[in-house]
């Protein structure tokens, strides 16, 4: 089975409503990215961050009529910026799989790594 994934970018304080149509549209998940290039460093503990541009995903069913999910959507945002709509289709993949071909070895501290077994890890590093 192949999926829909649909995008856009919105300012963050109407992230959470966009979010709420996706779901609301049909999206079997949706999630927020940052749309930029702006990291959140150290909040306080009830704080809840989000970027000053914001990218709402939603993954929908292969078959999904995502020209109505479109037009549905930028009914209901009319009246709010919206950028850079975007429509890609996922193909299926064993996920479990897959995401071990991206990752790369993580370094915490002088001495922790994690990385696979099977990583090249040198006592230089």
């Amino acid at each position: 089975m192949s999926w829909i994934q649909l995008s856009l970018e919105i300012a963050n304080d109407q992230a959470e409503f966009a979010s709420d149509l996706f779901s609301e549209a049909g999206a079997v998940s949706v999630s927020l990215e940052n749309a930029g290039n702006q990291p959140i460093l150290q909040m306080g503990m009830d704080d809840v961050g989000l970027w000053h541009s914001v990218k709402v995903i939603g993954l929908f069913e292969s078959g999904i009529n995502t020209e109505d999910v479109e037009i549905t959507l930028s009914s209901q945002l009319e009246g709010i910026d919206v950028f850079n709509w975007q429509r890609e289709q996922l193909d299926d993949q064993v996920w479990e799989v897959a995401w071990k071909d991206h990752f790369q070895p993580m370094r915490f501290g002088r001495r922790l790594w994690v990385a696979p077994v099977d990583a090249d890890i040198s006592a230089d590093d």
